[in-house]
């Protein structure tokens, strides 16, 4: 006659854990990192002939939410951009114009425009 085992207990992580308890018998879901907090964006802008004008505009849920311009060649800084945001950038220049920004966009930067105008769409990913 057979020997009867003893069943043995698994060692299962408690339901009243709360560590736990929201990944006991939770689903799978693979996300996408998504930064906790807004940060700043620098957006270097480089006129090649000197002269030129640059607006951008920082778009949250289709609603502006900041805009900045530059007549020269310098920086335009938004201090509260979150991955999701758009920034709409539009301008002219007398020759070629260089755009950098210190984030991840789509298109990514840097960018370079041809004499006249500037029209472009920065989406922060």
């Amino acid at each position: 006659m057979a020997k009867k085992q003893k069943a043995v207990k698994a060692d299962l992580p408690k339901k009243n854990n709360p560590v736990c308890a929201d990944t006991v018998n939770a689903p799978t879901i693979r996300m996408a990192a998504v930064p906790l907090k807004s940060c700043a964006a620098n957006i270097d802008v480089t006129f090649e002939m000197g002269l030129g004008h640059l607006s951008a505009k920082l778009f949250r849920n289709q609603a502006v939410i900041a805009n900045g311009s530059i007549r020269r060649s310098g920086r335009i800084t938004f201090n509260d951009v979150e991955v999701g945001d758009s920034i709409a950038i539009d301008g002219l220049g007398t020759g070629s114009t260089h755009l950098a920004m210190d984030v991840n966009s789509n298109p990514q930067t840097p960018r370079n425009y041809p004499e006249g105008d500037i029209f472009d769409e920065l989406d922060i990913v």
